[in-house]
């Protein structure tokens, strides 16, 4: 079974870009006194989102099905495969009009997701209903 995971390297290479991004930010608005909430709140869900998507812990079938959460690893969409972050954002032929609507492909490579970014990665997820 393909894994993202692999690409994890270069995701903490941003992700820690976006860190200190995101602290200066903090640290500016601080002193300006605005409410950080606004800023934070989404911002955060969406990376916290987009992480687990990438490593594997997330929401889907096969996660829960391993942590013994769930009966069936099966795709709630296809019925033919494992539900598995790979799988809903390349491979499930039930998302691919979706995944065309969102990525510009039909099908993809995990090593087409790691290119998109953390914005397109988590339209396209959000978008399948899935997570």
């Amino acid at each position: 079974m393909p894994q993202i995971f692999p690409y994890w390297e270069q995701w903490h290479v941003y992700l820690s870009r976006v860190h200190k991004t995101y602290t200066a930010v903090k640290q500016n608005l601080c002193n300006k006194g605005e409410n950080l909430n606004i800023i934070s709140n989404s911002h955060t869900q969406k990376l916290r989102f987009v992480i687990g998507l990438l490593t594997g812990h997330n929401t889907l079938r096969r996660h829960l099905h391993i942590m013994g959460l769930s009966n069936n690893p099966i795709c709630r969409k296809c019925g033919t495969e494992e539900e598995t972050s790979v799988q809903i954002l390349c491979e499930c032929e039930a998302l691919a009009s979706l995944r065309y609507t969102y990525l510009g492909s039909f099908f993809s490579d995990p090593e087409d997701i790691r290119v998109l970014g953390m914005r397109a990665t988590w339209k396209s997820a959000k978008g399948t209903g899935l997570l």
